[in-house]
């Protein structure tokens, strides 16, 4: 269910491309709308930190909060002798989800290091 911030995050990249951005070439239809990339220059920022710079966005931080919240409910439906608060929960998430796509991050910007 936490997915469905990511086809919001579509859609909402979908209305920006449709009502407020101009789209000449293929180069504008890379951004990722509410990231703090969308907040600084493209051309000044160094290729490798195109990538981890996008992703740090409004839907990302949703994505880790509505997983840990929705957790909390899988947890305790489970384990109803020991309920688990929210922050142990967000722990749990930030532990697995988040080292994991630190995993994926690192090794973008191996091959983009690579690449250029």
């Amino acid at each position: 269910m936490s997915d469905f911030i990511y086809i919001l995050a579509g859609l909402v990249k979908l209305i920006i491309l449709i009502f407020f951005k101009q789209v000449n070439t293929l180069d504008d239809l890379q951004f990722q709308p509410f990231s703090i990339m969308e907040l600084l220059n493209k051309n000044t920022v160094d290729p490798l930190f195109l990538y981890p710079l996008s992703l740090i966005n409004i839907f990302e931080l949703g994505y880790f909060l509505i997983l840990a919240w929705l957790l909390v409910g899988v947890i305790n439906e489970t384990n109803g002798e020991r309920p688990v608060k929210f922050g142990k929960s967000l722990q749990l998430v930030t532990t697995s989800y988040g080292s994991g796509l630190l995993l994926w991050v690192v090794l973008v910007m191996f091959i983009t290091l690579n690449l250029n």
